[in-house]
């Protein structure tokens, strides 16, 4: 079984180390929080892997024979951790998958967009479907277009090329400067590294 949570340490430095409580927090604002080192260690792994998924397991390094045998936990038992991916499960702050998405974890050499979620772009959708699963936004149109460009066959000099005429052809927002298409040709390239980063995390990127 795998488990994966979008989780971030409140407040960003807090010490996983220490005896003391750290609260966990997901984009939505819920949280969960613990004391325990071997746990914070656990929950911190989970929001360092997202969207990856991680064995459960292997995030708790878990001996089979203390489990059964239902010894009291102490502070290095799996028991709290797990009990606690439990209590994230029913809060629905950690999903729990028998079977994880098989997404690319990071652009490749020529990324290939999720093709339900091509499609559903195509018929005009901002919303789609994640292979995370789950659904997510594309609010801005340079992420759809460079999406949209992701099929696979370019590499990334051909999609930087691309995209810059694409974004010059919508033309410029109302209030903003004029942007030529070499403006956009210098500008380009760290937007489409950004990107490319995002359409990973968003899970949304077939392994090519």
């Amino acid at each position: 079984m795998q488990a994966i949570a979008p989780l971030r340490t409140e407040p960003a430095d807090a010490d996983i180390a220490s005896d003391q409580a750290v609260r966990f927090v997901t984009p939505e604002g819920t949280s969960m929080s613990s004391n325990h080192p071997g746990t914070k260690a656990m929950l911190a792994s989970l929001g360092r892997m997202f969207p990856v998924p991680s064995a459960v397991m292997g995030l708790v390094d878990t001996d089979p024979d203390e489990m059964e045998s239902g010894r009291q936990a102490t502070a290095e038992s799996p028991i709290e951790p797990l009990e606690t991916i439990v209590r994230g499960f029913r809060f629905g702050i950690i999903d729990l998958l028998v079977d994880p998405p098989d997404f690319a974890p990071e652009a490749g050499e020529k990324p290939l967009f999720y093709p339900l979620a091509r499609m559903q772009v195509d018929s005009g959708a901002t919303t789609v479907a994640s292979m995370r699963p789950s659904m997510v936004s594309l609010d801005s149109p340079l992420t759809r277009e460079l999406l949209l460009l992701l099929d696979g066959s370019r590499d990334h000099e051909t999609i930087q090329a691309l995209l810059a005429e694409r974004m010059h052809a919508l033309g410029t927002p109302e209030g903003l400067p004029a942007r030529d298409l070499e403006w956009w040709r210098a500008n380009i390239v760290e937007q489409l590294a950004t990107g490319l980063q995002q359409a990973a995390k968003l899970g949304v990127l077939v392994e090519n």
